[in-house]
């Protein structure tokens, strides 16, 4: 089924050459590509003679972070996203371990992969497990993330920092079979909204005060991204491969590939509006 996918994402892959070629207002160099992150970045534990980070990944095919690589022919790749993480040290499942901050500490205790010249960093907040968690202060997430913030731009050196704001899961399918469904995610759109507006004014901060010679802050719209990628699939049930009549590339219709957890398509579309958006700042 994936093979199907494969051939559509293709596709989609010589169109964007194409329109990159056309607006092209200057490329983007990527020594190393570094990501941070829940879920939504999460792409496995990895092979590796180094290190290895994550558990599972989240799709039914490659996801942003590795979509973005090869797009960018990154020099290096290294993803300490972790299913699961919040915004701080802990994990949904687990206290102190895997959480986006811990993440970061496990990066900048390895000086060797220190972020310098046309490193992309990518901080993609777990916010979002937070909010999963209980969390109704919006200050505790944005404080976090603050942190978070202070100790990568003081780990890269001539890069480029990007901080995600959170993606509005208030439609995805696992909601609709919550219990209080409705008012659940009610509550939820509102605090994304809020917290996207803190994070946006974060970024505007944080730009202030680092110059832009040392560390380049940029604030990407995942929300919106993910909205114009989802809107025409199918997003009111997560793709199964259990009906008779299922085809191989119906999977190419459907926005989530589990309850929460969107398509290797959705992640595709992704990548590239991170790709154009490097491109044109």
């Amino acid at each position: 089924m994936f093979f199907s996918c494969f051939i559509i994402i293709f596709s989609f892959f010589i169109q964007s050459i194409y329109t990159v070629v056309h607006h092209n207002p200057h490329t983007v160099p990527c020594a190393m590509l570094i990501v941070f992150g829940d879920g939504l970045s999460d792409d496995g534990a990895e092979v590796s003679l180094h290190e290895s980070h994550g558990f599972l990944r989240n799709s039914n095919g490659p996801i942003w972070p590795e979509y973005l690589n090869r797009m960018l022919a990154c020099d290096k790749y290294q993803n300490y996203a972790y299913s699961g993480a919040r915004s701080g040290l802990s994990n949904f499942y687990f206290e102190n371990w895997s959480g986006v901050q811990w993440q970061i500490e496990q990066f900048t205790s390895r000086r060797p992969l220190r972020a310098d010249k046309d490193s992309i960093v990518i901080l993609q907040t777990g916010g979002l497990i937070d909010l999963f968690s209980g969390e109704t202060n919006s200050t505790s997430i944005i404080n976090n993330l603050k942190k978070s913030l202070e100790i990568l731009s003081d780990n890269i050196n001539r890069g480029i920092l990007i901080l995600m704001n959170l993606p509005d899961l208030s439609s995805a399918p696992g909601l609709k079979f919550a219990e209080d469904g409705p008012v659940i995610r009610d509550n939820f759109a509102v605090s994304i909204a809020q917290i996207n507006t803190q994070i946006r004014s974060l970024v505007l901060e944080f730009s202030r005060m680092n110059p832009r010679e040392k560390v380049d802050i940029r604030h990407f719209d995942l929300n919106s991204a993910m909205f114009r990628a989802i809107s025409p699939l199918n997003s009111t049930e997560p793709f199964s491969y259990q009906k008779p009549e299922t085809r191989s590339k119906d999977v190419c219709g459907y926005a989530y590939h589990d309850l929460w957890h969107p398509t290797t398509v959705v992640h595709y579309e992704i990548a590239r509006e991170l790709v154009t958006f490097l491109e044109d700042n």
